[in-house]
């Protein structure tokens, strides 16, 4: 998957327009050179993506913006994977596919009870993968209207229901107020 992620990321790099980005991606992966692979190649097909390395970075980071999808390995150190989703699904529905290399049944199982809207092994194809996150994307997309729904403003306080935050003005509220 390396070399044929490097391959990919190389050819289109050099046509990405950073005007056009289609989604904001969080990537929690520790391997370092493959996050920076798949950064480089979900920048390559116009997302904005962003690498965190351990469990507890990604809860954070997964808090403190609005992502519209978060790539998620399993073996993290910190908290694993499971736990991470676990944490994540208390307080977002943000589309989050699994990519990992313990891809037994028992895990993938695991993984998409605990949450997980897809679950990746990380012997799959770069084609495959940029095809599921198209995928879910597009699904995440048809369901916006429903989620805008949840979202209410009184003045310079606004909620939104669905991701269970809170904005006074330009200042986020706490999480544990809401």
């Amino acid at each position: 998957m390396y070399h044929e992620l490097i391959k990919s990321a190389d050819r289109v790099v050099r046509r990405m327009n950073p005007s056009s980005l289609a989604a904001r991606i969080l990537l929690v992966e520790d391997d370092r050179k493959l996050a920076r692979l798949l950064v480089d190649l979900l920048l390559a097909h116009g997302h904005a993506a962003v690498a965190v390395h351990d469990g507890h970075s990604g809860i954070e980071r997964s808090r403190e913006e609005q992502w519209d999808l978060v790539i998620l390995d399993v073996m993290l150190p910190g908290l694993d994977g499971f736990e991470v989703l676990r944490r994540l699904r208390r307080v977002s529905q943000v589309p989050v596919l699994m990519l990992t290399a313990r891809g037994g049944d028992d895990d993938r199982v695991a993984g998409l009870d605990g949450g997980a809207d897809d679950y990746v092994a990380k012997t799959a194809s770069s084609r495959e993968l940029v095809a599921r996150i198209g995928a879910l994307l597009r699904r995440a997309a048809l369901a916006a209207p429903a989620r805008a729904a949840q979202r209410l403003t009184a003045g310079d306080l606004h909620l939104d229901v669905a991701a269970r935050t809170a904005t006074l003005g330009d200042r986020r509220l706490s999480s544990s107020i809401c």
